[in-house]
């Protein structure tokens, strides 16, 4: 049955293929940009991807802010998914994965834009999607931001975008040529264009809702309460993250330490007074000398699979202040917040940590004494501390012998401090007299991904159902992942509509 719809929609592409092309070009603020038609199973929507959004920060430019497009003359064609931003390759599931093979490019600063062929008087509420990876991985044109079938089965104008990564959008010392947080600066930009562009794709400029996962929702907390984000969306959806995840933020010392270690690796100097301001030009300029790969290895030589490298730091004008403050003061950029988590967030965690070291495959050969060290690894990198008392609790009872019992234990010890308590707790603090807060629980995961069989719901499952690009990722998709995606769809889409 399935081959026969896919069947259906090719041709209904093809017979949409003879349309004008000026169904799929469209006039921006940077120029004519001409798109693509693309399958879903509710009929072929409109594509526009790679469409840039920022000079590339390259060369000089490289680790600054990023500057808007410069206008083109004539059609740009936006047929083909961009590079993605410069990071490792990564296997975390068979969903969500970068390959030797995808290619990276510093000039990565895109947007995917997805708009319905249905045409009507009313402009379509837009859905602006910031993608996660702990700020070092990922990117838009992974088939798991394929966001056509959100775009079709919902009338949504939808729209993906990219940000640098990694030391590319986060190294910080302390000048306006690597002022840090360059990486929310792309994001603010990207926002920008999207308000000032909305209309020309049949979107509603006044009826953004700005949704981010993991690390793409630390960042939708941090625009919730920027003053650079003021009057760029309306609402909100926070999945599995927010900016109380302290993994994910550095302070200035971490920073400068970051940066320190970046240079000697590169053999390039290290100025003593760094992060005041002095002394940094000898070094940026080593390393923008550096090629890509050479700075992504260098990274990978002094940190742990990306967990403890470069991230947003707090005290300039994108993050002023703890967003636990900002949150206090009442100054908010939406009224509306829709939050979440998967059930276990530590689940896939604990298996992509662990997996280097043990067969966490083979539940039953895990020991209870090797789960403890990964949890208490966990901690001292996560929060830096070394919590005997929270391992006691989470290891006690029924969690005391090895196997599925050891990992759960350690799963929900990680899922808990790093994503869930993060997450309802912003949620809860993001309540007062003026807002509308909502939150949900995934409790299902993908038929077909491929995570051990004592993997609960975990991080990450919610991307597919929530985007839609599950009926992508798997040809032959059940009936239950139907519903599922189904129904997470309609929510993202009442909540864009009418919150």
């Amino acid at each position: 049955m399935l081959s026969v719809a896919w069947s259906f929609v090719f041709l209904c592409l093809l017979g949409a293929s003879c349309q004008r092309d000026s169904d799929t070009t469209v006039p921006t603020t940077t120029g004519r940009v001409r798109g693509t038609l693309v399958p879903t199973t509710a009929g072929p929507v409109r594509a526009f991807l790679g469409v840039p959004f920022a000079e590339p920060p390259v060369g000089a430019a490289r680790f600054k802010k990023p500057q808007p497009k410069e206008p083109w003359e004539g059609v740009l064609h936006a047929t083909l998914n961009p590079p993605m931003c410069p990071q490792q390759p990564i296997q975390f599931n068979n969903y969500y994965s970068v390959k030797k093979s995808d290619e990276i490019s510093e000039d990565c600063l895109f947007l995917n834009v997805f708009t319905p062929m249905t045409r009507g008087k009313s402009l379509k509420p837009v859905v602006v999607y910031i993608h996660g990876g702990f700020f070092n991985y990922g990117g838009v044109s992974m088939k798991l931001y394929d966001a056509s079938e959100l775009s079709a089965r919902q009338d949504l104008v939808v729209v993906t975008i990219a940000y640098r990564l990694g030391a590319f959008g986060f190294l910080n010392v302390g000048t306006e040529d690597a002022p840090g947080n360059m990486g929310l600066h792309d994001q603010i930009l990207a926002l920008s264009w999207i308000k000032s562009n909305a209309e020309a794709f049949g979107g509603d400029p006044d009826l953004i809702t700005l949704v981010g996962q993991s690390a793409g929702a630390f960042s939708v907390g941090i625009h919730l309460t920027s003053p650079k984000s003021r009057g760029l969306f309306k609402r909100a959806i926070m999945q599995s993250g927010s900016p109380f995840t302290t993994t994910m933020m550095n302070s200035k010392d971490d920073a400068a330490y970051g940066a320190g270690e970046l240079a000697r690796a590169l053999h390039c100097p290290m100025p003593m007074m760094m992060m005041q301001g002095g002394g940094a030009n000898a070094m940026l300029k080593c390393l923008r000398s550096k090629d890509v790969d050479s700075i992504l290895n260098a990274t990978a030589s002094f940190t742990i699979q990306g967990l403890d490298g470069f991230f947003p730091v707090i005290g300039d004008e994108v993050i002023p202040v703890k967003p636990s403050v900002a949150l206090r003061s009442g100054r908010l950029n939406a009224r509306e917040l829709l939050a979440g988590i998967s059930e276990h967030e530590g689940d896939g965690l604990i298996h992509f940590m662990a997996k280097k070291f043990y067969d966490t495959k083979d539940a039953d050969e895990v020991r209870k004494d090797s789960m403890i060290f990964v949890a208490r690894g966990a901690m001292l990198t996560f929060l830096g501390v070394d919590s005997k008392r929270a391992i006691d609790r989470y290891f006690s009872g029924s969690q005391s012998q090895g196997g599925t019992n050891a990992l759960h234990a350690a799963a929900d010890l990680i899922g808990d401090s790093q994503l869930g308590c993060p997450t309802v707790g912003f949620a809860k603090r993001f309540v007062n007299p003026d807002t509308r807060v909502f939150v949900y629980k995934l409790s299902q995961q993908p038929s077909r991904i491929n995570w051990p069989k004592w993997v609960r719901p975990t991080h990450t499952d919610e991307i597919a159902f929530a985007l839609g690009s599950i009926f992508k990722l798997d040809p032959q998709i059940s009936l239950s992942d139907v519903r599922a995606a189904d129904n997470f769809m309609h929510i993202v889409s009442t909540f864009s509509r009418t919150g």
